[in-house]
């Protein structure tokens, strides 16, 4: 048995449905139909996960490259950077003291704790002037820097990421610390006007 919409039901269809530039044809009349569309993941998009994994992945082949054991993940470690970059975003401060949680001593669960923050632009075209951190070996710049770049890609996000700690000593001496066991990777991503900003904190122990 065949059920039949009536006609009224058609019209009204047909007509909410026009705007999707679909078209199907009905009893000889050429109707166009809205059908369900999702919306496509851009490059504006940021996977908090996704970044964190790929972030503790370059960290790693640094240290594998200079011989050196890789990081082990600790869940905990995650989980207190995370909560970091969040509250940094959060209450709009950018440093290793925080107002509401103290120190790196208060933050992270062992006796000897290390700490590297990092932010970046996503989706946003950066000139050399107005990004003081660029460091000149950033994996941008290798390939055809000309005074402006824009991250786009998570890939790119977290090579960037690494590349301004490894161009800086203190960062750097994190990352390739002896004596460091676990890390956790935490990243809050803060939506602007432009783009995102993403907020990114490594706790070693």
């Amino acid at each position: 048995m065949r059920l039949k919409a009536p006609a009224k039901d058609l019209l009204f269809w047909s007509a909410k449905w026009a705007a999707a530039g679909v078209c199907v044809i009905l009893l000889g009349v050429i109707v166009s139909i809205a059908l369900p569309i999702s919306e496509p993941v851009g490059a504006e998009s940021v996977d908090e996960e996704s970044v964190e994994a790929a972030i503790a992945d370059e960290i790693n082949d640094e240290r594998r490259e200079r011989g050196f054991q890789p990081y082990r993940y600790s869940e905990r470690l995650d989980a207190t950077a995370t909560a970091y970059s969040r509250e940094m975003v959060e209450y709009d401060f950018y440093s290793h003291t925080s107002p509401k949680s103290g120190g790196i001593e208060q933050r992270i669960p062992c006796d000897s704790p290390a700490e590297n923050l990092n932010s970046a632009l996503y989706a946003v075209t950066i000139s050399q002037d107005s990004n003081r951190l660029r460091p000149a070996d950033s994996p941008l710049v290798e390939q055809g820097y000309t005074g402006e770049f824009r991250i786009e890609n998570q890939t790119e996000l977290a090579e960037y990421i690494v590349a301004k700690w490894m161009a800086s000593e203190n960062h750097k001496r994190n990352i390739l610390w002896t004596e460091g066991v676990r890390q956790g990777i935490g990243v809050a991503v803060e939506d602007r006007e432009r783009g995102k900003r993403v907020v990114v904190t490594q706790q070693i122990c």
